[in-house]
């Protein structure tokens, strides 16, 4: 009998767990249905404040994306220090309770894909999901978008850092690491080294 409530205890905890993970895709009609519900912040994520201005889903916040990814001389979108970030995340209105739905605009989907890492390396794994389509999708499913500039109560929020991101030095060591695959993720034509303007073009060096 004492075998048998600690497999159920065991059994409820595991799908507890399970609950508390969100659905890294969501669709626009998911976000429709709970574009109301307190526990979601919508964010749209986006280069040029003035798209965000001109257009966003009611009740959506706006991420530039260097406030989480900040540049510097030695290099672009690095990982945010966890005072600077958590002042960005809680205006935003995020809580570590928080279910965070991004989306983009136009095919700024790279941008979004790294605030998506950046938050759940913050802390928020399995409570960050991504609206599927962006808001082209939003728009096409024929919801409306609006000016309207929505009231966000500060949230409170309590940062990590849980080691999803690593910097060059890891990535030397382990280039030729039996245990570790080091994938490039980039367009064929950057990892081929095709002229496109970068400074350095090309796989690695």
């Amino acid at each position: 009998m004492k075998v048998r409530i600690i497999s159920i205890l065991l059994f409820l905890f595991v799908q507890s767990a399970i609950a508390e993970e969100n659905s890294i895709l969501v669709s626009a009609q998911w976000v429709k249905d709970h574009q109301s519900d307190p526990n979601v912040v919508l964010v749209q994520v986006n280069f040029l404040k003035l798209d965000f201005d001109a257009e966003h889903i009611a009740g959506a916040r706006y991420l530039w994306p260097g406030s989480l990814a900040p540049d510097s001389p030695l290099g672009a979108m690095n990982e945010p220090d966890l005072k600077s970030a958590q002042q960005v995340v809680e205006n935003l209105g995020i809580s570590n309770d928080s279910h965070i739905v991004l989306y983009f605009v136009r095919n700024e989907v790279s941008p979004t894909a790294r605030m998506f890492l950046t938050l759940e390396n913050l802390g928020m794994k399995g409570k960050v999901s991504l609206l599927d389509g962006g808001l082209d999708a939003w728009k096409k499913a024929g919801f409306a978008t609006t000016k309207d500039l929505p009231e966000v109560k500060k949230g409170k929020f309590k940062p990590a850092s849980l080691g999803f991101i690593v910097d060059k030095n890891y990535l030397v060591k382990n280039l030729n690491s039996v245990s570790t695959v080091v994938v490039d993720a980039r367009m064929k034509k950057f990892y081929d080294g095709e002229p496109v303007g970068n400074p350095r073009d090309g796989g690695y060096s």
